[in-house]
């Protein structure tokens, strides 16, 4: 199965623990698709270690925990998608970190956050996203500070 490129499993009934070493066993996954099922467990690590992969996809299940490292180590990364789970932040920084971690995956058109109780403020940073960033969902994430809505990086704007 290391040749595997694709896996979607997404809007099923399947439930357990996501394997935490997910990529290492496939290391040339581009397309991890696990919407909508019933996972538990954190994130696996081993996802921000592909650096090929295109879309990671874990979307309304009940993982939980903090986002591991490596997020930024994800130059071709096109959609990331975690939304309505349990993810917390990371300490102080909350969702900041998270957009932080982005700013290199230069490919992303789709970020998905909203649904976690990430807390935190949106910073500047946001206009540091990827200039093809199409959709920002972050509602529902306990944020707070100001609306900031200027041109960053190019003549993009960004709205939360």
């Amino acid at each position: 199965m290391s040749s595997l490129v694709v896996l979607a499993l997404a809007s099923n009934d399947l439930w357990g623990r996501l394997p935490y070493n997910v990529g290492v066993t496939l290391p040339n996954l581009l397309v991890f698709n696990f919407c909508f099922n019933k996972f538990t467990g954190g994130i696996p690590g081993s996802l921000h270690n592909l650096t090929n992969i295109k879309v990671i996809r874990m979307a309304h299940n009940l993982l939980e925990g903090t986002v591991p490292p490596g997020l930024g180590n994800l130059p071709y990364l096109e959609m990331y998608n975690i939304g309505y789970n349990n993810i917390v932040s990371t300490g102080d920084d909350g969702v900041e970190y998270i957009i932080t971690s982005l700013t290199n995956s230069s490919l992303l058109k789709f970020l998905a956050l909203d649904g976690n109780p990430l807390g935190g403020e949106i910073l500047e940073s946001v206009g540091n996203l990827s200039k093809v960033l199409g959709k920002l969902y972050i509602g529902e994430s306990r944020i707070s500070g100001n609306i900031l809505i200027h041109a960053s990086q190019g003549s993009h704007q960004r709205k939360k």
